[in-house]
């Protein structure tokens, strides 16, 4: 069996070392101002209150805040904007500072993520803790918030449900690293070793098709060889690559089934594409059995796994929600177009590139943080052991499963044969595997339990606690919220009185999706931080 074709994508030595010496911009903190409109400008720009006395039709009810809150906490109903760039320049090294947060690295795109926020987010809870103290982060996924609170001296403990989002976590906030420790040797070794790939020859036969179709560029044979590429789940019997496949559900995918290839290939990513991130996974599971890889060398190496899968799959919003697909309404060129761009993605160099900024990540230097993979409702009882000084918990508040976005993360994060879910006797869309993950906070006929659990927790191990709240505009045609905001408020001031409550609302918004996995144009949900003083 040959390498892939060079006319697709030649993987040698020297490619390796590019990858290698490339660097994403966010991620590495520096006292040069980053560039004009990414990441790191965002954040880097300072925001100045704005004085407005108009109420909207959405204006927040505020309790009165005693002179205690005011001096550690003083929060208005307040809109932010950018301030021009000659009225701010911070010092680089103050943890917590725009530079600083400049160098936060997001893995992978997230629903929902706070990135954009971090500066408002630390601000307003900046009065709640010290420098030292232990800071709970609950629904963790991307890490985004854990890296900041980190960055801004406080001890974390990063808490999600699922097992992708610890990994996540846990590499980036350097939990179990030794000093002078990295993952990008690894990560290259395993770059290496994968350019000397060989498949057998009826795989390797329809990998090159792949690479010459994809050679000739956007076309409607391209989209016709991935709806048609046998599958686990379809035509299996047409590959004799895949016939082992649906016979081992439930068993360990290393040295036993390609999972990716076989499952998620043609549809959210191509079968090249699919073949190298299986190699990946596997290799990382050889070097923990066989070579004793450190925890926090496999968590940072499997990030830099999710991280490339984040990169390359191809569904509308970056997401496993559903891979995209052409639909009779839709524009043909761009489903074609877009097809291609994510198909050509090199994971390799996406994967290898993750690594370095995860090893660079100052985050990733802190010691005393934690992450962990459990529902909220299980870690209570730590809060009274650890007696958090802060607990910030940004739950879901739709009836959105967040599982359903991020099944095939968590799927690669087990590593286990996959039993695909079926509705109306057929597989579903999504390719959902049984026994996703489904949060309480997301049910009608749970939620409030669930955040009266969430709140008289906190209280209960003497903890402060600032949650997130998006509140749906009236033009808002999107997910209706579990709990209200009123509701939710008064959850708060009943565990925590009225006189230790604040509300704070800030300009940002952002877009989610709907069921029919569209982008919502009349979603303009604004940011909102309930916070309680313990």
């Amino acid at each position: 069996m040959t390498p892939h074709p060079r006319s697709y994508r030649s993987i040698s030595q020297s490619h390796i070392s590019n990858c290698l010496c490339s660097s994403i911009s966010v991620g590495v903190a520096t006292r040069t101002p980053p560039e004009p409109g990414s990441t790191g400008e965002r954040l880097h720009t300072r925001f100045r209150t704005v004085e407005s006395r108009k109420r909207s039709s959405m204006a927040v009810r505020l309790a009165r805040r005693p002179s205690s809150i005011r001096k550690k906490c003083p929060i208005k109903p307040i809109m932010f904007e950018k301030a021009s760039s000659h009225e701010y320049d911070p010092p680089a090294d103050v943890p917590g500072s725009a530079p600083a947060l400049a160098s936060v690295f997001r893995p992978i795109q997230y629903l929902g993520s706070k990135l954009r926020t971090l500066p408002d987010l630390l601000s307003s809870s900046s009065g709640l803790y010290r420098p030292g103290d232990r800071v709970y982060d609950l629904f963790s996924g991307s890490s985004v918030v854990s890296q900041a609170f980190a960055l801004h001296g406080a001890k974390v403990t990063a808490v999600d449900a699922q097992l992708f989002c610890k990994h996540l976590a846990g590499a980036l906030l350097g939990e179990g690293r030794n000093s002078g420790e990295t993952c990008s040797s690894e990560a290259a070794q395993i770059a290496a070793k994968l350019s000397r790939m060989k498949l057998p020859g009826d795989l390797q036969a329809v990998v090159s098709r792949e690479a010459t179709l994809l050679s000739a560029g956007p076309s409607e044979q391209l989209a016709h060889f991935y709806i048609t590429l046998p599958q686990a789940w379809r035509n299996a019997h047409d590959a004799t690559w895949l016939r082992s496949a649906s016979e081992r559900q439930g068993q360990s995918g290393y040295n036993n089934v390609a999972i990716i290839s076989s499952f998620y290939a043609g549809t959210y990513f191509g079968l090249f594409q699919s073949l190298c991130l299986d190699f990946i996974r596997n290799e990382i599971f050889r070097l923990k059995l066989e070579e004793n890889l450190p925890k926090w060398k496999e968590m940072a190496l499997l990030s830099g796994l999710y991280s490339a899968m984040s990169k390359a799959v191809c569904s509308a919003g970056k997401h496993f929600a559903q891979p995209l697909g052409k639909l009779a309404n839709s524009n043909v060129k761009f489903y074609h177009t877009r097809l291609f761009q994510d198909r050509k993605i090199d994971v390799i160099s996406a994967f290898l590139s993750a690594c370095d900024s995860i090893d660079k990540a100052p985050s990733a230097r802190k010691q005393g943080n934690f992450s962990i993979a459990a529902p909220v409702d299980r870690i209570f009882a730590s809060f009274k052991e650890e007696r958090p000084a802060l607990i910030y918990a940004d739950p879901p508040y739709t009836a959105q499963q967040y599982s359903r976005f991020y099944h095939v993360l968590e799927v690669v994060a087990k590593y286990e044969v996959p039993v695909l879910q079926m509705q109306s006797g057929r597989i579903t869309s999504g390719l959902y595997n049984e026994g996703r993950f489904k949060s309480d906070f997301s049910s009608k006929t749970k939620s409030t339990n669930a955040f009266t659990a969430l709140v008289q927790g906190s209280k209960a191990a003497g903890a402060s606690l600032v949650l997130s709240y998006s509140e749906s505009s009236e033009l808002s045609n999107g997910n209706a919220r579990m709990i209200s905001l009123p509701r939710l408020i008064e959850m708060c001031e009943m565990a925590y009185t009225k006189k230790k409550v604040t509300v704070a609302r800030f300009s940002h918004s952002y877009r989610q999706f709907n069921a029919a996995d569209n982008s919502n144009l009349h979603r303009d949900d604004p940011e909102i931080l309930v916070l309680c003083e313990a």
